[in-house]
């Protein structure tokens, strides 16, 4: 299982950008010319697609990975039932999304689950998504003006998908000023940590990294969840890589 990953870096947090993408062996896709978060988002997920990878993963500059970002992130890759995976869960943002977390997070603590899906996306801080459907997404959410995670949330609903949450988080998020606007219009305050957490195109500076992750151990695999968090319908896991595209 081949996984790349790319990081959406904004100018004003360039070096910060760049600290997380060489601390991931990742690539940078810096916005250079304030095309916004949508924009570059975009651009960072064809760019990391362009791979024989089975998964692409998205972090945004504020990400902060949990010990062993690496393994967790294979761990979950290769156990999701879905073909969208969240990497991150805020407890205080966005407003409207905090009772649905809540009872999530509940179920899936009750249940020891290691995941629970939600048919929203509901923020851009750390996201996989199988690579082969990469291209479909971004033809679908082009020329949309909404967020990011809106956008997506709009592919993930007219094709009936839903998005795995890791559980717990694999990615925290900088707690530092914001650098976009918000569409609710509600500065970021409060923490927005989720507890238990383990660890180029014209305007975009783009930084490749040559690296294909391919995990060497046998990941361990999510416990099953009761029929409230069961996986979707027809959901499959990723191949495993072939013996060719494993280093020497």
């Amino acid at each position: 299982m081949l996984y790349r990953i790319a990081v959406v870096g904004d100018v004003r947090r360039k070096t910060q950008a760049y600290e997380l993408a060489q601390a991931l062996d990742a690539d940078l896709v810096l916005d250079t010319q304030a095309s916004g978060l949508t924009a570059n988002g975009q651009r960072a997920w064809a760019a990391a697609s362009m791979t024989n990878s089975d998964w692409t993963v998205v972090l945004e500059d504020d990400a902060i990975p949990c010990t062993d970002f690496h393994t967790r992130l294979a761990e979950a890759l290769t156990s999701t039932p879905t073909d969208v995976v969240s990497l991150y869960c805020g407890t205080s943002y966005p407003l409207q999304a905090q009772d649905v977390y809540r009872l999530a997070i509940t179920e899936a603590d009750n249940a020891g689950a290691n995941y629970f899906t939600l048919p929203n996306l509901w923020h851009t801080v750390g996201v996989a998504i199988r690579t082969p459907l990469v291209k479909q997404m971004l033809e679908h959410i082009d020329g949309l003006t909404l967020p990011l995670d809106e956008a997506i949330t709009t592919w993930m609903l007219a094709e009936g998908r839903r998005a795995a949450y890791t559980h717990p988080s694999l990615v925290d998020h900088r707690d530092d000023h914001t650098v976009i606007q918000h569409p609710d219009g509600i500065e970021r305050t409060m923490p927005e940590k989720h507890g238990g957490m383990p660890g180029n195109a014209e305007g975009t500076q783009e930084v490749r990294s040559n690296r294909l992750h391919h995990p060497h151990s046998r990941p361990h695999l999510l416990p099953k969840t009761p029929n409230h968090l069961a996986p979707i319908q027809g959901a499959q896991r990723p191949p495993q890589a072939p013996n060719s595209l494993l280093p020497p």
